[in-house]
């Protein structure tokens, strides 16, 4: 006999893989699981007890209803299941019985104005533009100043029970029935913090500039990221920064990197004298030749480069993005232009019809030879080799062995890293410049 019940979504979402059928099989101690079909808003479902699982009759007394969405609840009908784990409402699974999914009246699903701008206040307290510091993974009281902050932000009362909690859970990820996996191209197009570079009144501003960049005499930063980076089903994102004051002579790298699901800041490693010179002998002469050639209102060289990846799940693919920007000095705010951008970023032309639309030949924007020279000449003189090499340790970038672990910030990453919390002793103001 067939065991069925149905349930009614009158949640304010969607529900895809959030509620979950569990049973025992006979001579087994431990509960077996399947997912049930997508939930419509305002839609009865009817769900069906399998009567067999690997071989083995299906217990129907045994059979239970997990929920495990943040802002949702089973109306009038859930009590708290004596084996329930940590955020999943179960209830016992009766035939020929209705059930009924309403929104939470204490702590509601956030709607997708507030989930988006959770993101965004997340994103900058991991670049280093937010009022407080990632907390470490250890520090529950950091952690909780850190959901207290976003739950403000969006407007939600912290202090009703389990508001903080919710809101961790919605926005990570970890109950919660939206995906914060936003392609980073998205992200950057409209990052509140990105570069935008000068633009030129006269000729003789940009005289004067190349002259500098001749003499030596610039700021420049160099990002590699990965983004978007899944390899065997594990996360990798890597962001790394090189920012190097040629007239100074000095220079740093620091580093973002989640690797499954562990984020972890590596802060602000020296470079040598020697090793910034030898940047500064290398690199400028190929900006000086791309400054020197192009004049249009402003020094901005967009390119891409075709990646080869079928889905987010490979293992060799392209930096995301190399990035190069370039200033008169170090940066005074968050607001400094740079005067010159070289951005090459991928494309992925061959994905599977399961990762969304892919890109197309006429996304493709091919470098000009000089800024093709710059690009090559950042390669060949960092050696930080492709993303995999990197991950692996497979290179003659190293960072600092003092990286500490950030609590779980689910799939939202920095695009930016930002002295503040990278190099805070480099920062403007502090005691020593960099």
């Amino acid at each position: 006999m067939t065991i069925k019940c149905r349930v009614y979504n009158a949640s304010s979402v969607e529900l895809n893989n959030e509620v979950m059928i569990q049973y025992k099989t006979e001579g087994e101690t431990g509960m077996c699981s399947c997912s049930t079909p997508t939930l419509k808003k305002d839609t009865w479902t009817e769900l069906c007890l399998p009567e067999e699982s690997f071989g083995s009759k299906v217990i129907p007394t045994s059979a239970l209803l997990q929920l495990r969405a943040e802002g949702i609840t089973w109306e009038d009908t859930y009590t708290p299941h004596e084996t329930e784990e940590e955020d999943t409402q179960n209830i016992v699974f009766e035939n020929g019985k209705d059930y009924r999914l309403v929104n939470d009246s204490v702590n509601p699903p956030l709607t997708d104005e507030e989930y988006y701008e959770s993101l965004s206040v997340l994103r900058d307290i991991l670049e280093g533009f937010g009022p407080i510091k990632p907390p470490h993974r250890d520090d529950k009281k950091q952690q909780q100043s850190l959901w207290r902050h976003i739950a403000r932000k969006i407007g939600r009362d912290v202090k009703k029970p389990g508001c903080l909690k919710s809101v961790e859970n919605m926005v990570t990820g970890r109950t919660g029935y939206k995906d914060s996996r936003v392609k980073w191209r998205k992200v950057m197009s409209s990052h509140r913090h990105a570069p935008v570079p000068t633009k030129f009144e006269t000729p003789e501003e940009k005289t004067e500039i190349v002259s500098s960049v001749d003499e030596g005499k610039v700021f420049m930063e160099i990002y590699h990221r990965a983004m978007d980076r899944f390899p065997g089903g594990n996360c990798d994102v890597i962001v790394v920064k090189h920012s190097m004051d040629f007239a100074s002579k000095q220079g740093f790298v620091c580093a973002y990197r989640n690797f499954d699901g562990t984020p972890c800041i590596h802060p602000a490693r020296a470079l040598s004298k020697g090793e910034v010179e030898k940047h500064r002998r290398k690199l400028l002469p190929r900006l000086s030749a791309l400054l020197s050639h192009n004049s249009p209102a402003s020094w901005v060289f967009n390119s891409t480069v075709d990646d080869a990846q079928k889905d987010d799940n490979e293992y060799d693919t392209e930096w995301s993005s190399i990035d190069i920007l370039c200033y008169r000095a170090q940066p005074q705010d968050k607001d400094c232009q740079p005067f010159a951008r070289v951005h090459q970023y991928a494309l992925c032309k061959n994905w599977y019809s399961f990762m969304g639309k892919g890109d197309s030949d006429s996304d493709t924007v091919v470098p000009t030879p000089l800024a093709q020279a710059v690009l090559n000449e950042v390669e060949n003189t960092l050696r930080i080799g492709r993303p995999e090499k990197f991950s692996e340790d497979e290179t003659d970038v190293k960072l600092s062995e003092n990286g500490w672990e950030v609590s779980n910030t689910g799939y939202v990453f920095p695009l930016i890293l930002n002295d503040s919390l990278y190099n805070p002793a480099a920062a403007v103001g502090s005691k020593r410049k960099l």
